[in-house]
């Protein structure tokens, strides 16, 4: 029977009898008709046909060994033997365990090498026109306590011989590259002095072994590019990439399992990223995997796409034990298992799966995370068990993801059941959604689940045992965009920045800034003045691999951005930070109330010698964007390394007493303060408690001796901004190794912890009890009355007081030791408690899939507050017996208020420059035809108008022009955020820029206007005046601190990323931006349509610019009205009345072409956002009968409509989600940021002309309804400007913008989504082909916007949408790219950055453009427009060298160096000009120059 299943259970079943194979070689003695030949072009027949045998009989072999392998997985035992004996027991227990794998002989790799390149399809390379900057920059690093001075941190492995186009074999040569160096491999346990980046170039790259990847090794692949290792079809192995090699009769190592390189839990320091595995034409019944990945903390691995053939035994992943780490933004395609195996914990995020017939199997774990996972057309999603020894996973928590095609089950799972040894997996599912079919016992059928929890739960200290569905609200600031599929924003991702932007020249080397990294030099001076310099982030900062020694904190300043190489050391050490009492950071992220982002990646903090004094990190700045301040693996090790001075013969592992105080190594790892954020990803906290470092190299046995160092603190959290942890751990500190201590809002996926292995020898808080509450105030209380919670006996692993929304989705918190002995650990007598929670917690502070081992009680609270006994939730006799919790709720206080600070960058109304001075509206122009001609009566005066419109916090004040050809002053300061009409002028001080007017030139538009910021460090630009009394406006926007906009040339099509830190905290209803009315209406397509109502082109167009145009031009919001001709096709069109049987008006652009036309836009400028309100919506019959859409019809549109790219699908509205909100209120961040940061197209469908009954809304689609949507656009209806702009303005004083949601008497919202129409509804009579639709915008209507429109716009009344005809042009008749006006695009940054930013309700963060004190900018980081457009659309890049800026052309054929023209030659030009204008009885007319200076 085949039914419905999201998850379905399976009975345990006996363990499988597993072929098992004794030896893992091939045959030594086969004998070779190889020679020692291995190049295919020097092969004979018979040396082929023998390769060909050898490699048969090696994939025989590896087909046998690998299924036994894959069949009896060895998983973590949960302790370490140092001595010989206690191996020799473990040996016994481990009999069925440690099925080798094939070790391929010499011949066998020669042979498979040999067939790999005579079967390969190379690739020819395309040279890029930039490469990934790692490749380009200088390497400069080296490893100055390590044994070698030459050894290399960076290799690429073509210069080791590989070949990137595939036709050679490139096992060797990249294997040489990973072990170049006397690396740590074979016989060596660990190594912190031989790390190194292997770099491959793009590329395919054919392998026919596996690759051993040592200890301490970054596989780094381009990012721009990613390269391809390909498995070739004679390929010898297991994982084609091994993190940890088993030893051929090796018997059993130090950890119980079988002997490997490395203990798995130890196997620390590694990454993989941006490299796509193919293994396709390998064996497909061998069990072949692209990685064999057993690893542990401080690893990742990450934009990693694995590509196997389905209907085979491939595997991604296989992983059978390890200590776990972080994976993220992952791909398998096809293959048995995307990912097979167990580990102690894993934090794995943005897991794609397609096409796999299982996408992961977990065999054994305590604790995994799975977040924002997609499975897509796979058999199963999640198994959860192990078909072998019918073992278990401890725990699973899925979060945020969708699976989807589901053929069997989206979750496979042994009967959950509250009894010890069976059964016993705990499961959350938290914003998750499956489809697809299933057989089997059916718990959860396919559906969307909030949340649902499988396992023990505890509410107000009640335990119960759960199988049940469980709401819980997310706090909103930890969240990210919206995710089709979810009906709740899923919490905030970011993957860690790669700059593939960036070129080696935007890097700068820390050791070409003057610092040494040699391990000995004090560069605490070096590096301040790296980051004095850099830091704002102008420059990346290198930190060329090496040690570099502060003795004093250094400053990292908002802006930074710093990349390690091969996790470079910044090392702590001296007197500075020798005072226990009175702790010192060495780095100091930003200081308090700090705001901006801060990016660090790859580094080690450490220390040496004695350093009890030292806070590692003290993290003090706030995001100014969710996620934009963080870690991307940084990680903490204090002692266990070469050169620390904190090794075994300093700091022994004593079983009585205490080590000197030369052994303790820091008072504080990490500390987030009360007013900072941040994002941390893959952070690793470290005491050591061995050394990592092997001192012998020359036995696996090899013993890692243990150490005794004491710090203080692990990481104290007191943020009360958003706050996330993604795959985060903190070991072996005295007092407690996390303290959310009056913290709020933070997310956690996996966090793990261990206590001590000394303690109780000494008891905390020793030997820092004379600090407690001094150097810290948020430490524990320590009365040590002999209760469960005063922790007298070992390290708290978290400590939760006074703390609210707090989710901690997965946890493993361990207590392994009781002084350095694990007899405790079954019977969990290492310690009494490991989590203090404090009864004063507020609302919503959530544990899931709590695992714990080796103490008596999970929690504990003081003040009779509930105590969870581990023996209540034993899920496991065996050892190490542990204990598992689903979901702990703590008990609430009751709600708890933030903190509110006073931050550095919030708003502040001392800041507000904007003018409430009179300003003359001036005068609204009557319709002119295009031209500016000198035709006009005797004694008749014709102006042509100038309108400055200054956004900027400088007032422009009035210099003049040359007095003695002035032939009439109308000159007046511009005061900060006002318009002012000008029979043209400007102002200012200490910077200028100029208007020229000039007149007589010999073409159409004899008037010319020319605008020159020269001097400002912008552009030229020469106009002609559209027509005779018309005006032209000038809109400048920015700041001296911020740099410029202006209106001289389109600022960028992507203009909203330009001003993105600006503008994505806001709510879309409060980001302006340029409408167009009946967008659509660019063209009479009456022919093609088959329907005509009569309309022609000077009555019905509205636009001249197609839709991409109009998007480039700075359109955001479209006025579309869509119609069915004869229930067909679907059109847009210009109609006099929807309800009219037979209406007036024509079809404009089909509805395909402006698709194409959006599409087109979002893939040239992704990341911003687009929307469509969709009018009409009705048929259009050719015999003039216009009606209501059937449902078909209906269906059929909105259809159509998803072939728009880049919708917003699943927005969480207010009438679909519990806790959702209007459209018009969500950020513009969270619209820029969806669809994976390519932005979003939001469809709204007008709700009024969606007929009865019809479907009005597709939300998971990103198809709406203006019933989710508060706006004002009422049609104004007007016939002339004058009554247009009185209508306008009375409206935007009745819009009073403060945020709220606060109702008129009529029911109406105020501060909604509020369309300015700036457009008149002429009378039929009145319009002619001289007199048109768009020449009345563009002559009369549009121009009156910079002045009289901008006398009603204020930071407290402003529009969301400025909508007009003729959007885009200067002249009607002039549709070249050249031609296109950039005002209205410039107007609205210009509000958007001045205007805006006034209004303290809507805009927190503070006004970007004044500098109150803080040192100029190079600009706002974005190009700006320093060149020369002429009159006839000639545009030069660059102002050529002496360009006549006051002169004006109508010959630019050969302008690359025009004329200097000398004093001598302008003044008698001069003079002729104003000559003519007098003959010609202009009267008053612009004069030739004014100069406007404005002061800072």
């Amino acid at each position: 029977m085949c039914s419905m299943a999201f998850l379905h259970v399976r009975p345990l079943s006996d363990k499988d009898g597993g072929s098992k194979s004794t030896s893992s070689t091939g045959s030594q003695n086969e004998t070779s008709a190889l020679g020692t030949l291995t190049a295919a072009g020097n092969t004979t027949s018979s040396e082929v046909d023998a390769a060909r045998k050898i490699v048969q009989d090696a994939i025989a072999k590896m087909r046998v060994l690998n299924k036994a392998r894959f069949e009896n997985p060895a998983r973590n035992r949960g302790r370490y033997s140092q001595d010989a004996e206690s191996r020799k027991r473990q040996a016994a227990e481990s009999a069925t365990e440690g099925f080798p794998v094939l070790v391929p002989t010499d011949e066998m790799s020669r042979a498979a090498a040999l067939l790999a390149e005579l079967e390969a399809e190379p690739v020819t390379l395309q040279k890029r026109a930039t490469t990934w900057w790692m490749q380009g920059l200088k390497h400069l690093g080296s490893v100055p306590w390590g044994p070698d001075a030459s050894y290399k941190t960076y290799r690429n492995v073509i210069d080791y011989g590989a070949d990137p186009t595939g036709s050679k074999d490139s096992t060797a040569a990249i294997q040489k590259a990973i072990d170049d160096g006397k690396r740590c491999g074979a016989n060596c346990n660990g190594s912190t002095v031989k790390n190194a980046i292997v770099y491959f170039p793009p590329g395919r790259y054919l392998v026919s072994k596996s690759i051993s990847v040592l200890f301490g090794t970054q596989i780094i692949g381009d990012a721009n590019d990613p390269p391809t290792i390909v498995a070739s079809a004679s390929y010898i192995g297991l994982g084609v990439l091994s993190t940890d090699v088993y030893v051929e009769n090796g018997g059993v190592g130090p950890d119980g399992n079988a002997l490997e390189w490395y203990i798995n839990t130890a196997r620390f320091y590694g990454q993989i990223r941006n490299i796509k595995i193919d293994i396709t034409a390998t064996d497909p019944t061998a069990y072949v995997a692209a990685l064999h990945y057993q690893m542990a903390q401080a690893t990742d691995i990450s934009q990693v796409t694995i590509v196997m053939k389905p209907g085979t035994t491939h595997q991604g992943i296989y992983a059978e034990n390890g200590s776990g780490g972080v994976m993220s933004d992952m791909t398998f395609i096809g293959g048995n298992f995307g990912i097979y195996g167990g580990a102690q914990q894993f934090s794995a995020s943005r897991m794609t799966f397609n096409g796999c017939s299982t996408g992961v199997q977990l065999i054994w774990d305590w604790g995994w995370s799975w977040k924002s996972v997609s499975m897509n057309n796979v058999g199963t999603g999640f198994r959860l068990y192990n078909d072998g020894d019918a073992s278990l996973p401890g725990s699973v928590s899925i979060i945020d993801s969708i699976l989807t095609g589901i053929s069997k089950a989206g979750i496979e799972m042994v009967m959950p059941s509250d009894s010890m040894d069976k059964g016993y997996t705990g499961l959350r599912l938290i914003m998750s959604n499956s489809t697809g079919r299933g057989t089997g016992y059916i718990i959860l059928a396919p559906g969307y689940y909030h949340t649902y929890v499988i396992g023990s739960t505890y509410f107000k200290g009640v335990r119960t045992w759960s199988r049940r569905a469980q709401y819980y609200t997310r706090e909103p600031s930890l969240l990210g965009p919206a995710r089709s599929g979810l009906a709740v924003a899923p919490y905030l991702e970011r993957a860690r920045p790669q700059y593939q932007d960036r070129a080696p020249g935007d890097f700068v080397h820390l050791k070409d800034l003057g610092a040494r990294g040699d391990g000995s030099t004090d560069d605490t001076a070096a590096i301040q003045a790296a980051f004095s310099r850099y830091g704002d982030g102008s420059k990346v900062i290198y930190v060329d691999a090496g040690s570099y020694i502060i003795k004093d904190t250094v400053l990292i300043p908002p802006g930074a951005k710093v990349v390690g190489e091969t996790w470079s050391q910044l090392v702590a050490t001296g007197a500075k930070f020798g005072d226990a009492m009175k702790p010192v950071p060495m780095l100091k992220v930003g200081s308090e109330g700090d705001v901006g982002s801060v990016e660090l990646q790859d580094l080690i903090l450490t220390s040496r010698g004695p350093t009890p004094g030292l806070v590692v990190m003290e993290w003090n700045i706030a995001a100014d964007f969710p996620g934009s301040a963080g870690l991307w693996d940084v990680h903490v090790r204090l002692g266990g390394a070469v050169g620390t001075q904190l090794t075994p013969a300093e700091c022994p592992p004593i079983r009585s007493g205490l080590n000197p105080a030369s052994c303790q190594v820091a008072s504080m790892m990490l500390h987030v303060t009360r007013r900072a954020s941040g994002y941390f990803d893959n952070v690793w906290l470290w005491v050591g408690d061995h050394q990592i470092d092997d001192p012998k190299l020359d036995d696996p046995l090899n013993n890692m001796d243990q150490i005794t160092v004491y710090c203080a603190r692990g990481m104290l959290i007191e943020s009360q901004k958003a706050t996330w942890l993604y795959g985060t751990a903190s070991e072996h500190s005295v007092m407690y190794q996390y303290n959310f201590e009056g913290a709020m809002n933070v997310f956690s996926t996996m966090l793990q912890t261990e206590t001590p292995y000394y303690q109780p020898t000494p008891k905390p808080p020793a030997p820092f009890a004379a600090t407690v509450g001094i150097a810290s105030k948020s430490d524990p209380f320590y009365d040590c009355q002999g209760g469960p919670a005063d922790g007298c006996d070992a390290s708290y692993a978290v400590v939760m007081r006074r703390s609210q929304s707090i989710h901690i989705s997965t946890a493993g918190t361990y207590s392994w030791f009781s002084t350095y002995t694990q007899d405790c650990i079954s019977s969990q007598t290492c310690q009494k408690n490991l989590w203090l929670i404090g009864a004063n917690n507020g609302d919503n502070v959530r544990i899931e899939q709590l695992i714990t081992i080796g103490a008596k009680h999970m929690f504990a609270t003081r003040d009779n507050g509930p105590i969870v006994l581990a023996s209540d939730n034993f899920a496991v006799s065996k050892h190490p017996k542990w204990s598992h919790i689903s979901l702990f709720q703590a008990p609430s206080f009751g709600h708890l208020e933030p903190e509110r600070f006073a931050e550095k960058n919030d708003c502040r109304l001392s800041d507000n420059s904007y003018s409430t001075e009179n300003v003359p509206v001036g005068t609204i122009a009557s319709f002119s035809n295009d031209g500016s001609t000198l035709k006009n009566k005797e004694g008749e005066d014709v102006y042509n108008f100038v309108t400055i419109v200054n956004l900027t916090p400088h007032r422009l004040v009035k210099q003049g022009g040359p007095t003695p050809y002035q032939v009439e002053a109308d000159f007046a300061d511009v005061p900060p955020g006002r318009a002012r009409q000008f029979r043209v002028t400007l102002e200012g001080t200490n910077k200028r820029f100029h208007v020229h007017i000039a007149t007589h030139m010999d073409d159409k538009y004899e008037r010319r206007v020319i605008f020159d910021l020269g001097e400002m460090g912008m552009g030229w630009r020469e106009l002609g005046f559209p027509g005779n009394g018309l005006g032209v406006a000038l809109v400048i926007t920015g700041s001296e601190q911020y740099g410029y906009y202006n209106s001289l040339q389109l600022n960028g099509a992507g203009w909203q990323q330009r001003i993105k830190s600006v503008i994505q905290n806001r709510q879309l209803r409060h980001v302006v931006v340029p409408g167009s009315h009946d967008a659509g209406m660019n063209t009479i397509s009456t022919s093609a349509s088959g329907w005509t109502g009569g309309g022609v082109n000077f009555n019905t167009e509205t636009q001249s610019l197609d839709l991409y145009n109009q998007l480039r031009v700075g359109a955001r919001y479209f006025d579309m009205r869509i119609y069915s001709i004869n229930g067909d096709g679907f059109w847009s069109a210009h109609i006099n009345d929807d309800k009219e049987k037979s209406p007036v008006g024509a079809t404009g652009a089909s509805l395909d072409d402006l698709i194409a036309g959006v599409n087109r836009f979002t893939t040239d400028f992704p990341g911003e956002v687009i929307v469509w309100f969709i009018k009409g919506m009705r048929n259009l019959q050719i015999a003039n009968y216009n009606f209501g859409w059937s449902a078909d019809t209906q269906r059929r549109f909105l259809t159509k409509l998803e072939g728009i790219n880049n919708r917003c699908p699943d927005l969480p509205l207010k009438d679909l989600a519990t806790g959702g909100v209007w459209i018009d209120t969500i950020t513009m961040g969270s619209y820029m940021t969806s669809n994976s940061g390519r932005g979003c197209v939001l469809l709204v469908l007008d709700a009024g002309a969606v007929g009865s009954g019809l479907e009005k809304k597709r939300p998971s689609s990103g198809i709406y309804s203006s019933e989710n949507f508060r706006r004002d656009d009422t049609w104004p209806n007007k016939p002339t400007t004058e009554a247009i702009a009185a209508f306008q303005l009375s409206a935007l004083q009745n819009k009073p913008r403060n945020g709220s949601d606060w109702t008129a008497a009529d029911g109406t919202i105020k501060d909604d989504y509020f369309i300015l129409q700036w457009h008149t509804t002429k009378f039929p009579t009145e319009l002619s082909l001289a007199r048109s639709i768009q020449g009345f915008a563009n002559q009369e209507t549009n121009p009156s916007l910079y002045h009289v429109g901008m006398s009603g716009i204020t930071p407290q009344h402003f529009p969301t949408v400025i909508q007009v005809d003729a959007l885009g042009l200067f002249h009607t008749s002039d549709l070249s790219e050249g031609g296109y006006n950039p005002m209205l695009q410039t107007l609205c940054i210009g509000l958007n950055l001045y205007m805006v930013s006034e209004n303290c309700a809507l805009s927190k963060k503070r006004n970007p453009l004044p500098s109150f004190g803080r040192s100029p900018r190079r600009g706002n980081g974005k190009r700006v427009f320093t060149g020369v457009i002429f009159a006839n659309g000639t545009v030069l890049d660059q102002r050529p060298p002496d360009f006549c800026s006051m002169c004006t052309f109508n010959d630019t054929v050969a302008i690359d160096r025009p004329p200097k023209l000398t004093a001598e030659q302008v003044l008698p030009m001069l003079v002729l000009i104003i000559a003519s204008i007098l003959r010609t009885t202009l009267g008053i007319i612009m004069v030739d120059m004014i100069n406007i200076n404005w002061t800072m």
